[in-house]
């Protein structure tokens, strides 16, 4: 199975959330719900992505990096008290 990174975790589903298909996503969201797993142990585990990790995979213009340059500048904007 090939995978590539517009895919499940899982499977070669389109991905929905947290790096997971619709169907895997619902899976572990009934887990997490009803107390058998958490979300931070199934990203421990490699089962699932944070919350919002997937977006950052998928920006064409981060290639899944978030750039130092741009974190530094914002620092220094709440340092300085602005935005």
């Amino acid at each position: 199975m090939t995978k590539t990174r517009n895919t499940c975790l899982h499977c070669n589903a389109a991905k929905y959330s947290r790096g997971l298909c619709s169907t895997h996503y619902q899976q572990a969201a009934y887990l997490v719900r009803v107390g058998r797993a958490t979300w931070i142990g199934l990203q421990r585990k490699a089962q699932a992505l944070a919350a919002g990790e997937q977006a950052k995979q998928n920006n064409p213009f981060t290639d899944g990096a978030t750039s130092g340059r741009a974190v530094a500048q914002g620092r220094s904007r709440k340092a300085a008290g602005t935005r």
